[in-house]
């Protein structure tokens, strides 16, 4: 199943392996923006911060994305700052689960 994006015809989410995650995970449209902008960084920025980042405990997992934010806020780094955010607003919407899956797929990107 190709699931297209109105807005951009070459959009990541057209990407097989996204595709594969939108559907194994539920993903819903309103949220491909997410995804979107998460793939627009740097692969290294990603990996370096969420190849082990969840822990299957959604409690912990919360505590430490808002804790990554305050990090990156004080030290003035806007571009992590932002992919903590995005990583936030993910993961209140679906689990540590879908989130880790998530930070997999865009590593393989």
């Amino acid at each position: 199943m190709e699931i297209f994006n109105e807005n951009k015809s070459q959009s990541i989410i057209n990407n097989e392996k996204v595709q594969s995650f939108i559907e194994d995970r539920e993903i819903k449209p309103e949220h491909f923006y997410i995804i979107e902008k998460l793939a627009t960084f740097d692969k290294n920025e990603i990996i370096g911060s969420f190849h082990n980042f969840f822990t299957l405990n959604a409690h912990n997992s919360l505590r430490e994305l808002e804790n990554g934010i305050r990090f990156a806020k004080e030290d003035g780094n806007t571009e992590r700052e932002e992919i903590y955010k995005l990583f936030l607003e993910f993961f209140k919407n679906y689990d540590e689960y879908a989130s880790h899956h998530l930070a997999r797929v865009l590593e393989a990107l």
